[in-house]
Formats: C-alpha cells, sequence, structure tokens
C-alpha cells in the first residue's frame, strides 16, 4: 500500500470519527481491528508499525462507502440496536441441547440408584413436594489423625 492510500485512508478515518462522534475504540471496533492499529493508522510516523492487515481492512471500510456504523452492522462486528431494527429481522435465540451428563456423573447416579434399591428408599413423584430422599443416605468417614509434639509421636486412647 503506498503512502498516498495510506493518507486516503487516515483522512477518511479521521472525518468519520468526527462526523459520526465516535472513539478511536469504537470506530476501530466497526472497522474490525484492534484500537492500537487504529492510533498507528492515525499518525503517519506510525505507519511501518502498522501490520498490512489492519490496512486492508481500513481500506476495505472505505472502499465500501458506508459509515462506520453501517459498516459495523453489516459485517458483524456489532450487534445493531433493536429499537432501530423491524421485528421481523430479529430471530428468537436458539435453544442449547441439554449436555449429557459425565461419565462420571453417571455412575454416581448409579451407585445412588444401586443403593436407594438396597435400602428400600422411594418417593412418591405424584406428592407435590416430592424429591428423592438422599439427605437419608448415611456417608461413613475415617479419618486418621497424626500428632506431633516436639517431633514425638502422641497417642491418644
Amino acid at each position: 500500500m503506498t503512502d498516498q492510500f495510506k493518507e486516503i485512508t487516515k483522512v477518511k478515518v479521521l472525518d468519520a470519527m468526527i462526523a459520526e462522534g465516535l472513539t478511536n475504540k469504537e470506530a476501530a471496533e466497526a472497522i474490525g481491528i484492534p484500537d492500537n492499529y487504529l492510533s498507528m493508522i492515525k499518525h503517519p510516523d506510525q505507519w511501518p508499525k502498522c501490520p498490512a492487515s489492519a490496512w486492508e481492512k481500513a481500506l476495505a471500510w472505505v472502499n465500501s462507502g458506508q459509515t462506520l456504523k453501517e459498516y459495523a452492522v453489516k459485517h458483524g462486528k456489532v450487534r445493531p440496536d433493536p429499537e432501530n431494527q423491524p421485528v421481523e429481522e430479529l430471530h428468537p435465540p436458539k435453544e442449547k441441547p441439554q449436555k449429557r451428563p459425565s461419565s462420571a456423573r453417571r455412575r454416581y447416579e448409579k451407585v445412588i440408584d444401586d443403593y436407594k434399591k438396597e435400602q428400600g428408599i422411594t418417593f412418591d413423584p405424584t406428592f407435590p413436594e416430592a424429591e428423592p430422599d438422599t439427605a437419608r443416605l448415611k456417608v461413613c468417614l475415617d479419618v486418621e489423625i497424626n500428632l506431633l509434639v516436639n517431633g514425638q509421636k502422641v497417642q491418644l486412647t
């Protein structure tokens, strides 16, 4: 890209930012480049440091003939405002498929179900407050504590 095209791109970006009242960050998001690259585009002494991809994206915006806000909406950089869009253009959010439980979770549930069957724990699903009676499951906890006092092992009986 020649310095003439870079100068034209710089002038167009500055004019558009002033006309639309956008900050560096907002204008850079509209074009699809990081805001520090837009700052490099605005300062000729920084042009050699600005990557070619940023210049190409900025030039694509200049060649589109759109305002920064229009370009951002049409190219998916910014979501359109729902207030300005007709209702029929908005799409309902897609429902996410339910995740299958992990294999560890399935094994855990199988162990719990087997335990409930052995113990005869049941619940009535027609009862309004019916929940699996997991609160009655007994848990055995075996804890071993080694107590050292001044380097000597102490046993409590």
